[in-house]
């Protein structure tokens, strides 16, 4: 019995007494030994009558019970009242419960206007994925900025791998198309109503802010699917080949593959491990390794400083840095993919499948069959 009742004992946050009663009676469960506890508050221990006639009654209770099991041993007094242990509910473990299987959430038709962008609760789990509302389209663009209602994102293996949660980056949607809604006071072009192809780094939004160098108008009769295809895929080669391996010609370029011989000039590589290693045996001297993936590089791989001596060249870029941090750079491949595109030098990528925005989950386990 304990005189020393604290009122928010009723909230189980102070139950001492009840943690010590809950320890003796499993260190003697093999006696006959029975054990209760009694907190009685100030008002309540001011009344010794009350207090005595309380402490019979649960005695008796206690003692004549057929077992433990049955029995109620841990008890308040309080106002005169008493009170027993019941389950409290504990509202923060609710809420992150509710946030965690989506019950907090209401199912809602996709909607046809308005801003929304792919959200994803727990990286790794597809089903958690959702859109929810980013009211920006009330928000008053930059000087040199456009904004453009998407209407088709390219996704790749990358899109992929981000939403199981095995790179850092959030955003993982990178090239668009679509068309102009509003644009800056200082843009000159492209204007409203204007097809264009964007290489901004988003969310899956439905409408998208981006500088308008990142920006170039399409032809009126484009197609804006397969032109969806065009940035990431050709603007990595450009980069890698045009500004890094500064690609001669007549020289040799390897992507992906065994060749024989005297070994080629520039391996384009976006494997990790030991295919990534063994693919040094194939560069010619004064080769040029250029590596595009990033599993070398979040994995901390190694790499012999024997390799260079026939004097070849090891580069590393992820385009989204090239994206964020040259937007200038950015722009130029973006141009210069499309000048060639335009000379029929390169093609789209040919789609395998197309998804709708409502299947995005559909559309990213698509790039995780292998």
């Amino acid at each position: 019995m304990t005189l020393d009742f604290r009122t928010d004992s009723v909230q189980c946050y102070h139950g001492h007494g009840v943690l010590l009663n809950t320890v003796l009676m499993n260190e003697h469960s093999n006696c006959n030994l029975k054990f209760a506890t009694l907190d009685i508050d100030d008002t309540s221990a001011k009344k010794t009558p009350t207090i005595a006639k309380s402490v019979i009654e649960l005695w008796t209770t206690v003692a004549t019970a057929a077992s433990r099991a049955t029995c109620e041993t841990d008890f308040i007094l309080k106002d005169g009242l008493i009170y027993i242990s019941r389950v409290v509910p504990d509202m923060e473990l609710n809420e992150e419960f509710t946030l965690d299987t989506g019950e907090g959430r209401t199912e809602q038709d996709f909607p046809t206007s308005g801003n929304v962008q792919l959200s994803l609760e727990t990286p790794g789990l597809l089903d958690t994925m959702h859109f929810r509302e980013r009211p920006t389209c009330d928000i008053a663009l930059e000087a040199d900025e456009v904004e453009l209602e998407v209407k088709a994102v390219g996704l790749n293996m990358k899109g992929y791998v981000i939403a199981m949660g095995n790179f850092e980056s959030v955003k993982s949607s990178n090239e668009s198309t679509g068309i102009v809604s509003r644009v800056g006071d200082n843009v000159t072009h492209p204007q409203p109503g204007d097809k264009v192809i964007c290489l901004e780094r988003g969310y899956y939004n439905t409408f998208l802010r981006s500088p308008a160098q990142k920006c170039l108008k399409l032809d009126d009769d484009a197609d804006l699917v397969e032109m969806a295809t065009i940035g990431i895929a050709h603007g990595t080669a450009l980069y890698a080949l045009n500004y890094l391996a500064c690609l001669e010609a007549k020289e040799t370029v390897l992507i992906q593959a065994a060749t024989g011989g005297d070994g080629v000039d520039v391996v384009l590589s976006t494997i990790s491990g030991p295919g990534f290693h063994e693919s040094l045996n194939y560069l010619a001297p004064f080769g040029r390794l250029i590596d595009v993936g990033r599993g070398n590089v979040l994995d901390k791989g190694n790499m012999g400083l024997h390799i260079f001596d026939r004097s070849i060249s090891f580069f590393f870029f992820d385009l989204n840095f090239v994206l964020e941090e040259k937007p200038t750079i950015a722009a130029r491949l973006l141009s210069d993919a499309m000048k060639l595109l335009r000379q029929g030098k390169i093609k789209p990528i040919r789609l395998d499948s197309t998804f709708h925005i409502t299947e995005m989950e559909k559309a990213l386990r698509y790039f995780g069959q292998g």
